[in-house]
């Protein structure tokens, strides 16, 4: 009936949004000397690396294919920056980054 509907939707509603929340990106070192490793934690089709900074300006972006793994060059500023990582699953986060 109806019910067994709206507990179907519930759980698949549930289970989205269990996955999303799995996305594990890290940074290190962070703070950084201009030098930095992403571990994604699993391996994705393509990943944008856009950086961000406190002014909300893009400062770098990259792309990336295939990989689990990033080793990334930063050519900006000393300063406090937000990098924004996407995947080709719609997994997006937002993390602070300080390069020294």
């Amino acid at each position: 009936g109806p019910s067994t509907g709206a507990i179907y939707v519930f759980k698949e509603i549930s289970l989205n949004s269990i996955m999303n929340s799995e996305a594990k990106f890290t940074i290190a070192p962070n703070p950084n000397q201009g030098e930095l490793s992403i571990d994604l934690d699993q391996v994705y089709d393509s990943i944008n690396i856009s950086i961000y900074n406190s002014l909300g300006q893009r400062v770098q972006q990259k792309n990336f294919d295939k990989t689990s793994y990033i080793h990334l060059k930063l050519n900006i500023p000393t300063g406090v920056y937000f990098m924004q990582i996407t995947t080709d699953q719609g997994n997006k986060k937002t993390l602070r980054m300080i390069r020294n």
